[in-house]
């Protein structure tokens, strides 16, 4: 058997291989190397002795390149990526930034709760007057060389953000909706696969002793060598920094603040921020913000409806009150049993009306059981919405839950604020998430 062997790739955003479609299974590029398969077809019988790469067939409407490493067989388009087990076991397949997320268009979807990745996503929703701002700040003449998108998780900030870096790219051509770029074009297919010679992506890595990911000094410093470079195209240039809240290292900011003071001409620099507070002042300042809103309820039960054709209607209203507006939130709760997890939740807070409440175990135990440590992450964040919607009826003198009499409101308002630190550090510092459940249950009980 013919074993795939590594070979060069060219790099165009920090920490993944130049395909676009994959990333070696610890999340690195491993060193510019990535797998180049043989081009034989696909076949049931032909395994891997290391099951870290394996063949997954790509939708139709999917950038072709050759750096994607894909062969045409039977009609389908097939590429390497990551096999499943390579990267952990409980990973989810459409873990953001590790594995191709998507089945095509929402229009176009052939399966359920397939969603593409935000840079190779032609659709956005229910943010067209977002995307008209841009283009009016573009076509006038005097775009911002900064732009700061905020808002909560999930909502279509990335999603926005690489629409507007693909029509910059291709021009500025009039479209209708705003900032349209046929998925057909070269300059699509070439932002999508990560080729393209005047983008440049950075986003967060893996940490070097975990899953923890962090942006890095050099991947900021080789953003600011790129903007500074002259066009291949003779258009212009742009940086996308997702998650941008990461970079909570002084030093990483600092890095870029030099280019937001003295920007070259002709280039763009936007950063996805979902908690613009976590970046210093002296950035945002330097930066226009655009504020993006969730969604409202009926694009939100539109949207899933299309996503999700085989749930139900009441299963499909709870997974949106839990969303909160945000389509990327509905998707991942989908995927990590985001309502067996609220169901969790609500027993552990009515569990407080005992007079001592048990400590669960099993709960701790199998939200440590996730090695990637989505689930962990995922209960504390349900369990902290809990608490924020229970403190906002009781403030607003409505009915509020059994289990908020525990406490005064002033203690439930300390609650919050201290598992948000103590998840923040679980995952910063990759502390045990079993002790660290444990003590967030021990907190309720006894703050």
């Amino acid at each position: 058997m013919r074993r795939s062997r590594p070979m060069p790739c060219s790099r165009r955003s920090a920490g993944s291989c130049g395909s676009g479609w994959g990333r070696c299974c610890d999340g690195r590029a491993r060193e510019g190397l990535c797998p180049s398969p043989d081009l034989s077809p696909p076949k049931a019988e032909r395994p891997l002795e290391t099951p870290i790469w394996c063949w997954a067939p790509l939708p139709a409407w999917a950038p072709k390149s050759e750096s994607a490493h894909e062969a045409r067989v039977e009609g389908l388009s097939w590429a390497c990526r990551p096999a499943p087990d390579a990267c952990g076991p409980g990973r989810p397949a459409s873990w953001r930034g590790e594995v191709w997320r998507g089945a095509g268009p929402l229009s176009n979807a052939t399966g359920a709760h397939m969603i593409p990745e935000p840079r190779a996503n032609p659709d956005l929703i229910g943010h067209d007057d977002a995307a008209r701002t841009l283009r009016d700040a573009a076509r006038s003449g005097r775009l911002h060389h900064a732009w700061l998108f905020c808002g909560p998780p999930g909502i279509g900030k990335a999603t926005l953000a690489w629409r507007f870096t693909r029509w910059l790219l291709a021009g500025l051509p009039d479209s209708d909706p705003p900032l349209f770029v046929d998925p057909a074009s070269p300059v699509f297919r070439r932002v999508a696969a990560d080729t393209h010679a005047d983008c440049f992506t950075l986003e967060p890595n893996t940490g070097d002793k975990g899953i923890k990911r962090i942006l890095r000094v050099d991947d900021a410093k080789e953003a600011v060598r790129f903007l500074t470079q002259t066009a291949a195209e003779g258009g212009w240039r742009v940086v996308v920094l997702d998650e941008a809240e990461r970079a909570d290292r002084p030093d990483v900011q600092n890095t870029l603040l030099k280019t937001l003071e003295e920007p070259p001409p002709r280039t763009v620099l936007l950063l996805v921020c979902s908690a613009p507070q976590k970046l210093l002042p002296t950035i945002r300042s330097r930066c226009r913000r655009l504020d993006l809103n969730p969604l409202p309820d009926a694009e939100m039960d539109t949207l899933l409806a299309r996503l999700l054709p085989e749930m139900g209607g009441p299963e499909r209203q709870k997974l949106a009150a839990l969303a909160a507006g945000s389509p990327g939130r509905a998707v991942a709760l989908m995927e990590a049993g985001g309502l067996e997890l609220q169901g969790a939740v609500d027993a552990t807070l009515g569990a407080l009306a005992k007079p001592e409440p048990p400590r669960d175990f099993a709960l701790a135990d199998r939200l440590a059981a996730d090695r990637t440590g989505g689930a962990f992450g995922l209960f504390m964040g349900l369990l902290r919405s809990a608490i924020a919607a229970a403190l906002r009826d009781a403030a607003r003198g409505r009915a509020a839950p059994a289990w908020m009499g525990r406490h005064p409101l002033a203690v439930w308002a300390g609650l919050w604020d201290r598992l948000g630190q103590l998840a923040d550090d679980t995952e910063r510092l990759n502390l045990d998430r079993k002790q660290a459940v444990l003590t967030g249950l021990s907190w309720l009980a006894h703050p």
